[in-house]
């Protein structure tokens, strides 16, 4: 019931050789495709300024003159958005199947960035990350391009749905090419949720419409309520939170029920 990104992974089975390796992460947003045809891309690299230097200046920009990238000291941040935006383009992809109007996928987009930013925080990153183009860049491009995989498979769910969860995704599968990474993470990031009682609604509504039978008409009202009833009513983060968010950053979030329920 913990997340962990790859980097915490391997700094906690190799914690004996910690002076022996350094970890370095490449972050959105870029596409395999663009990359393969030589489009002019721009990457994130993240890690310690030494190796993400000798990722960005030896590895990068001297094969590939296409390739340009930027540097993030946030390495659990970076990993934390690539891997959470991938629901958020599962739910996107419903969406814009349901043509709730151009105006909702600005709330999505929006809404799901805070809950990506709190979540990044309590695994261990910063906000920051979030607001970096491995956050909001790559987020941008995987919610909005049928290149996305996790787009086309939020997309097609609900066009194939049949009621029956598992079937659904076994008939999605076969119609796109690759394994999309949303629908295993949002289970995961399901049970963390419920273990730390965090408030996320719309990665709560993505669980429950992946992986919980239901009518297909409730799908609809399933989104709308994520995103137009949130418990959450200012946009911004006042400075008595910033000050707890430094001294209890594993203890200040939103909790779903409160200590009295």
């Amino acid at each position: 019931k913990e997340l962990i990104t790859p980097s915490q992974l391997i700094n906690n089975s190799l914690y004996n050789l910690k002076h022996k390796y350094q970890i370095g992460c490449i972050g959105g947003p870029f596409f395999d495709m663009d990359i393969a045809l030589g489009n002019p891309v721009c990457l994130t690299v993240a890690g310690k300024k030494r190796i993400a230097n000798i990722i960005r200046e030896d590895l990068l920009k001297f094969n590939r003159k296409e390739i340009n990238s930027y540097y993030n000291f946030d390495i659990v941040g970076v990993e934390a958005c690539g891997a959470l935006k991938n629901v958020v383009a599962n739910i996107k992809g419903l969406a814009d199947s349901l043509q709730l109007g151009d105006s909702i996928p600005g709330t999505i987009f929006a809404r799901s960035g805070v809950e990506i930013r709190s979540l990044s925080r309590l695994m261990g990153g910063s906000f920051q990350a979030f607001h970096s183009q491995a956050g909001v860049g790559d987020m941008y491009v995987t919610v909005s391009s049928l290149a996305s995989k996790n787009y086309r498979y939020g997309k097609y769910f609900y066009e194939l749905y049949t009621e029956n969860p598992i079937e659904t995704n076994l008939r999605v599968l076969e119609k796109i090419d690759g394994t999309p990474e949303g629908p295993n993470t949002v289970r995961n990031v399901h049970k963390y949720l419920e273990k730390k009682n965090m408030y996320s609604p719309l990665f709560s509504c993505a669980y429950h419409i992946f992986n919980e039978a239901g009518e297909k008409g409730a799908i609809r009202d399933l989104i709308i309520q994520a995103c137009q009833y949130d418990k959450r009513n200012k946009e911004y983060i006042d400075a008595f939170s910033r000050l707890m968010y430094r001294i209890l950053p594993d203890f200040w979030y939103r909790r779903d029920k409160s200590w009295f329920d």
